[in-house]
C-alpha cells in the first residue's frame, strides 16, 4: 500500500483562481479523490488535475480523465 503525502496550503498557492477559503478546506477535508475534491466549493477540474498529477489525489471514478 502505497502512503499518499498530505496536502498542505503551499500546494495550490498562486493557484488563479482558487481562494484561500478552497485552499484551507483542502487542506482540512484531505480528499483523497478528485470526486471528494470536486465537492469542495470553489475546486474545480483544474485544481483536481494538478493535485492528481502531484500524487495526491487518486481517480477511481475516471473524473478527471473522461472526455
Amino acid at each position: 500500500m502505497t502512503v499518499r503525502r498530505l496536502i498542505r496550503l503551499d500546494d495550490r498557492r498562486g493557484q488563479p483562481g482558487l481562494s484561500l477559503v478552497a485552499r484551507v478546506q483542502l487542506v482540512r477535508s484531505q480528499p483523497t479523490t478528485v470526486l471528494q475534491a470536486l465537492h469542495i466549493r470553489g475546486v474545480g477540474r483544474s485544481t483536481t488535475k494538478r493535485l492528481l498529477a502531484l500524487g495526491l489525489l487518486t481517480d477511481p471514478d475516471v473524473v478527471q480523465t473522461r472526455p
